[in-house]
């Protein structure tokens, strides 16, 4: 049997139409409840019952006016998504959108526990421990390096009578007697007072056998008469304060707190990482390196008036 091509246009049409229909993209089915179309946009039922959630009092013409108008002010703003201030505003709006998606419960769910705390203190205790402290008073006489045998014992003379003064009298300091017997110029107006030296502490005015000497005394004792390279010493322990460390429950909610912030402070940190990762940001090293900040020169600022504010009538 011979085959003309007029046997062929039948099939050839419909597979024709077939395959145009293949190569097409499926529109999209339409949603339910269609009530009206705007541009390439329609309003469903479901739209004016949520619109209505929020306006309880208009009716479903105004209603319907109003999603109207919003999606036709919408169609007319879309070129202005092309200006960058606006994309950036868009920008800024999808970040805070994302942030609240996938960061903001896990902030919220960072937590610290109670061994955490413990962890932090044992790690910090010597933060809330406060050293045993104490109170000093002197008096000092200098001894010049090329004074006679006959000068350095009239100080040391002088010394012994002040020393004999200061255990007579119940005095918590050295009262007047660092005014006659006494060279530092900065404690002698003071009773020689020293003020509060810590434990774990020097002092710029004792040498250290001294401040030593001062800690090993018994409080409101006076040392015996201590002989520096820069003349003599005698001290005086008049105050002294335990040392003590702070109770866990006193800083548990501050230390919570710490940590707690700490912990957010490295979620997102790690959020922000994942996003460079997967976003993976190539930076020209040579185009940033040619790169100048313009600086905005400062103001200079107005000189202060010193003079009086003008009096009414002037």
């Amino acid at each position: 049997m011979r085959w003309s091509i007029a046997d062929f246009r039948g099939p050839i049409l419909l597979a024709s139409l077939v395959c145009a229909s293949c190569s097409r993209e499926a529109p999209a089915p339409e949603p339910d409840g269609v009530v009206a179309r705007i541009g390439d946009r329609v309003i469903t039922a479901d739209d004016l019952r949520l619109k209505a959630q929020t306006h309880p009092a208009m009716t479903k013409e105004e209603l319907l006016h109003a999603l109207l108008a919003h999606e036709a002010q919408s169609l007319r703003a879309q070129p202005l998504a092309d200006d960058p201030a606006v994309r950036r505003e868009i920008d800024r709006l999808l970040v805070n959108r994302l942030r609240e998606r996938e960061l903001a419960g896990r902030l919220k769910a960072a937590e610290v526990s109670d061994a955490e705390i413990q962890a932090e203190y044992d790690r910090r205790r010597t933060e809330f421990t406060r050293p045993a402290m104490d109170r000093f008073a002197m008096l000092f006489l200098q001894i010049e390096k090329n004074a006679s045998e006959t000068k350095q014992a009239e100080v040391h003379a002088r010394m012994a009578s002040a020393r004999q003064l200061a255990r007579q009298q119940a005095e918590k300091d050295f009262g007047k007697l660092s005014l006659d017997y006494s060279d530092d110029q900065l404690g002698r107006y003071r009773g020689g007072d020293l003020g509060w030296i810590a434990a774990n502490k020097t002092s710029n005015r004792l040498p250290e056998t001294v401040l030593e000497t001062g800690r090993r005394l018994e409080l409101g004792t006076v040392s015996e008469i201590l002989e520096t390279d820069e003349g003599l010493y005698i001290v005086k322990k008049t105050d002294h304060r335990p040392g003590a460390t702070t109770p866990l429950e006193q800083v548990r909610a501050s230390l919570r707190r710490r940590l707690l912030a700490e912990r957010r402070e490295q979620i997102e940190t790690d959020f922000i990482e994942t996003c460079m990762q997967q976003a993976a940001p190539q930076i020209d090293a040579a185009a940033f390196a040619r790169f100048e900040l313009e600086t905005t020169p400062q103001q200079p600022e107005l000189p202060v008036p010193t003079g009086g504010l003008p009096m009414a009538g002037n």
